[in-house]
């Protein structure tokens, strides 16, 4: 959302530092991530174009710079006087009082232990899952 390139980017997690956050797991990890990210990230850029005394509705990000018009700036030397911050939060909407979601799953293991050897063998396994929305 600023212009840089991938490989500029450095992403930290997981640091008892950062502020607490619901654990994600699985596919929807980077749904949630995206989500919390996207409204600090437009607030860092408004902050970057005041710096660089443009509007930031009209300031373009692109290569590590910013341009409004025919001014422009890399973000390197916008930043030199030190870190900038740019806080941001996502309130959960109606969905989660609205609506109940359970998941249910169970199961079931056909286990052989051979007398002998003591090695185990599971011969037959189901699981049977369901989801409730409501």
């Amino acid at each position: 959302m600023i212009g840089l390139p991938i490989e500029r980017v450095r992403v930290e997690l997981g640091d008892t530092n950062f502020p607490q956050q619901r654990v994600r797991v699985g596919h929807g990890v980077q749904a949630a991530r995206a989500r919390r990210c996207s409204r600090p990230a437009m607030r860092f850029r408004e902050k970057l174009a005041q710096m660089a005394n443009m509007d930031p509705k009209t300031a373009r990000f692109a290569n590590g710079g910013i341009s409004s018009g025919e001014h422009s700036i890399e973000l390197t030397d916008l930043v030199r006087g030190g870190a900038i911050e740019a806080d941001g939060e996502i309130q959960p909407g109606r969905n989660n009082k609205d609506f109940s979601q359970q998941s249910y799953g169970a199961h079931f293991a056909e286990v052989g232990v051979d007398a002998d050897t003591g090695e185990v063998c599971v011969r037959r396994m189901l699981g049977v899952f369901t989801a409730a929305v409501s």
